[in-house]
């Protein structure tokens, strides 16, 4: 008998750079996808809280998750400063924002007054980082403690449980030790609780023309739900993007070109080793022909109707979205993929 695959029930949260392609992805999903992503933006510099407010009014019109730890998840004094003058402004401009926070983090910025101004929100997203299967018991102790000060403040409180790198195999041991940790945290008083992780790939040197990469974060998941008999989490990934980044070499995009697609079990990555309009094109076109079993279409999303138009003739050479289109692209399939395809 073959075992289905887990659907998830709430909504899907993508970790996602605050970047203009990025940003541009978001904004054009369909009217149909908008409602199932709750898009969790991690702020890669501490100071690009005015940027974000005043960019978040005009793309995202939904509630979402903002990030802004440092890379080891942590709010430094920089950061806690940075977030405090953001959600100041978000709410001068009726923006619908969920703070993240590391449960370690809450006593030292309730001293600050900035737990308050976050509980002020409606509701905080607890996001834990995990390097390993089984939760240490510290971890779930300060998930108690921080869910039950903002709860004490008349906020709702869910869970970001995220793996960060997806491991490339895991045993059913480990699989076990990870499902029994989630239930402990399954049991506390969330309104949701997600599970995360990025399997892409932090570099594309290996890829010379095109190669697959399989997709362990939507397998990892689906293998932990199927272990959670009674309970249900949701989905979350860093979609088209590595979970590793740090403050030194978050603005570097890469000087080749390529695209990236994904599809129900990997993701296709086609590459050259230039950066210009015609090899974007060219990819373009190789993706739509050459792999025509796994391209969905230009009515499918946003990000398809962009590399269609790359490759129609009757669409004018200025007007085809090339450059870092590409991330726009990836991002916007990918998006819209996981809602319509595992939802």
């Amino acid at each position: 008998m073959i075992t289905p695959t887990p659907r998830p029930t709430s909504k899907y949260i993508p970790i996602i750079k605050w970047q203009m392609w990025e940003q541009r992805a978001l904004k054009h999903l369909a009217i149909d996808i908008t409602p199932n992503v709750l898009p969790c933006i991690e702020a890669r510099f501490a100071d690009q809280q005015a940027q974000l407010a005043e960019k978040l009014a005009s793309t995202w019109t939904q509630p979402i998750i903002v990030d802004f730890a440092n890379p080891n998840g942590y709010l430094s004094g920089s950061r806690q400063s940075a977030l405090n003058n953001f959600l100041i402004e978000a709410k001068t401009k009726g923006i619908s924002v969920i703070p993240a926070l590391n449960p370690e983090d809450a006593s030292a910025i309730a001293s600050a007054g900035l737990l308050g101004q976050m509980a002020a929100c409606g509701e905080v997203a607890l996001r834990i980082r995990l390097g390993q299967y089984n939760i240490p018991q510290q971890t779930i102790d300060a998930c108690k403690v921080a869910g039950s000060e903002l709860s004490s403040q008349k906020a709702k409180v869910r869970l970001l449980i995220d793996f960060q790198e997806t491991p490339s195999s895991w045993t059913p041991a480990e699989l076990q030790s990870l499902a029994a940790s989630v239930k402990q945290l399954c049991a506390l008083p969330f309104t949701e609780i997600h599970f995360a992780s990025g399997a892409f790939p932090a570099s594309l040197e290996s890829v010379k023309a095109g190669m697959q990469f399989i997709r362990q974060d939507w397998k990892l998941w689906c293998d932990l739900q199927g272990s959670l008999t009674g309970h249900s989490i949701g989905y979350s990934d860093y979609g088209v993007l590595s979970p590793s980044w740090s403050e030194t070499t978050l603005i570097r995009r890469s000087n080749s070109t390529h695209l990236k697609y994904t599809s129900n079990d990997h993701w296709l990555v086609l590459r050259t080793g230039g950066k210009t309009r015609a090899e974007l094109i060219a990819l373009s076109t190789l993706l739509i022909h050459n792999h025509s079993h796994l391209f969905k279409g230009a009515s499918y999303s946003y990000g398809d109707k962009i590399i269609a138009d790359r490759v129609n003739p009757a669409v004018s050479l200025k007007n085809k979205c090339c450059g870092n289109c590409n991330i726009t692209d990836a991002w916007n399939h990918h998006i819209t993929f996981v809602v319509k395809e595992h939802y």
